[in-house]
């Protein structure tokens, strides 16, 4: 049995070749269309030139911040404590 259209499509696509397939369906033609565009939208790989950086409690996440940088409310230290408890 011969390859779908789609999987001949995603092994053209992913080999970097042209798209021999005519689409049949909606679901082929946004494949196409996907491999064409290089699979999606533009990018980054540096955080600082992101937009729409993430915020923690009204602070953009950046850097290498503290908890503290961030508001954020400091764990209570604990004693440690020797004490064996048992079941009743």
């Amino acid at each position: 049995m011969g390859l779908s259209n789609v999987e001949t499509i995603l092994e053209q696509g992913i080999a970097g070749e042209p798209i021999t397939v005519k689409p049949q369906s909606r679901v082929e033609s946004l494949l196409i269309d996907l491999i064409n565009q290089g699979g999606g939208g533009g990018g980054t790989t540096d955080y600082n030139a992101l937009a729409n950086k993430p915020t923690i409690d009204g602070n953009t996440v950046q850097g290498n911040m503290t908890a503290q940088d961030l508001g954020l409310t400091p764990t209570p230290e604990y004693e440690a404590s020797e004490e064996t408890l048992s079941l009743g």
